[in-house]
């Protein structure tokens, strides 16, 4: 029996954090994601971190699509930009 590849396994992330990868997705800096959702950057980044670790990710990009694999988050949902 093979074990599933740590991109493709479910993540259990809290209801912040894949708002958080979402805008990442879009191409969005921590600063701007803390200024979407009233939050600090540090925070942002926690958010951010704590995704890449549960997902065994080595940056955003990386994050972004294991996160779409896992269906923690749509591809339509990375399509609409926020107005600047």
């Amino acid at each position: 029996m093979t074990r599933p590849s740590p991109s493709r396994r479910k993540a259990k992330l809290q209801p912040r954090p894949p708002d958080c990868i979402i805008l990442a997705g879009r191409g969005y800096s921590n600063k701007q994601i803390a200024l979407a959702f009233a939050l600090t950057p540090r925070t942002v980044d926690g958010y951010l971190t704590e995704a890449r670790r549960l997902f065994e990710a080595h940056d955003r990009t990386e994050l972004v699509v294991s996160a779409v694999l896992a269906g923690d988050v749509g591809l339509d949902e990375l399509h609409h930009r926020l107005p600047e």
